[in-house]
């Protein structure tokens, strides 16, 4: 019964996704804020932390995930950056393991100021953007996980002669993940919901940045010391999908770790595809993650993480 219902599910939203207005008000909320997902190609689907896929159960009792993302702009463009604080708890619900979530973003830009026709200042263009999420996630039975998570949008930009605008929305991620022979899958749809409505300054709407995510994992090489995991994603964020993410992770004695992508996305100059790349360095249950994405027409995007476990 429960298998029908979720291949009931799947087929309705991905109808609903091939449909799908690309054009969205809220995108960083799809960008990898975990340095681990980015430097493999942003192929998190299978992974464990639950803004890739809300059904990820962590491996550990408790996860906290700090993450700074920024990018330099090399041309005219503001810098901007992103903040994100991820919490998850693992506890047992029917002898099964239930993880409970929060995480929470912040993202601002460089304020750009104006100036009126005769040269004279206002003051200052501000943008931020805000997320909070809590999520739900559940082992329904040996082979099978499902996970949902409900996120509040909120969006501030202030033009000193326009005035504040405000937009504002809630989200739905759902998710289902697994295991099916020693290899790993995830599918999720994330940001389900209405559009994002803007007030008072400024009467309009976007989308939120919908997008179906299908992806899997598997440990290719093993020894005493050594590790070597493959990941493949398939994104559908528009009616041109799907789109194929690449990664690889090599792990020494769970100490150092060294990761190689290729993303191939859509962005808002459109679609741009490269590699991308990392390191991560854990001591006991520390450990700090580096990450290179993809460049742009504006910069590459570098994401630092620190993750407690």
């Amino acid at each position: 019964m429960v298998k029908k219902l979720i291949f009931i599910l799947a087929i309705i939203l991905i109808k609903n996704f091939v449909r799908a207005n690309p054009n969205n008000g809220f995108p960083y909320i799809s960008l990898a804020l975990n340095a681990r997902d980015m430097a493999c190609g942003e192929t998190g689907s299978a992974g464990e932390f639950f803004l890739s896929n809300p059904a990820a159960i962590p491996k550990n009792q408790g996860t906290i995930s700090l993450s700074h993302y920024f990018l330099n702009s090399n041309s005219e463009i503001q810098t901007f950056a992103v903040e994100y604080f991820s919490y998850q708890h693992l506890a047992k619900y029917q002898q099964r393991p239930l993880a409970m979530g929060l995480d929470f973003l912040f993202q601002h830009e460089e304020p750009i100021p104006e100036y009126d026709e005769w040269n004279i200042y206002r003051g200052e263009i501000t943008i931020q953007n805000y997320s909070l999420g809590i999520n739900l996630s559940h082992q329904l039975n040996s082979y099978l996980n499902a996970g949902a998570t409900i996120r509040y949008f909120l969006k501030n930009f202030s033009i000193p002669s326009l005035g504040t605008t405000r937009g504002e929305s809630i989200g739905i991620d759902l998710g289902f993940s697994g295991e099916i022979k020693q290899t790993q899958w995830g599918l999720s749809y994330q940001n389900l919901g209405p559009k994002i409505h803007y007030s008072p300054a400024e009467e309009r709407e976007d989308d939120l940045p919908r997008q179906m995510r299908l992806g899997i994992a598997r440990n290719i090489w093993k020894s005493s010391e050594e590790l070597l995991d493959v990941r493949l994603d398939l994104f559908w964020a528009d009616a041109d999908g799907p789109r194929l993410h690449l990664g690889s992770q090599y792990s020494w004695q769970d100490i150092l770790f060294l990761r190689l992508g290729y993303a191939n996305k859509e962005s808002t100059d459109g679609a741009i595809a490269g590699f991308t790349g990392g390191l991560g360095i854990k001591i006991k249950n520390i450990s700090l993650e580096v990450a290179s994405g993809i460049a742009t027409a504006i910069g590459r995007p570098v994401l630092v993480s620190l993750i407690i476990q």
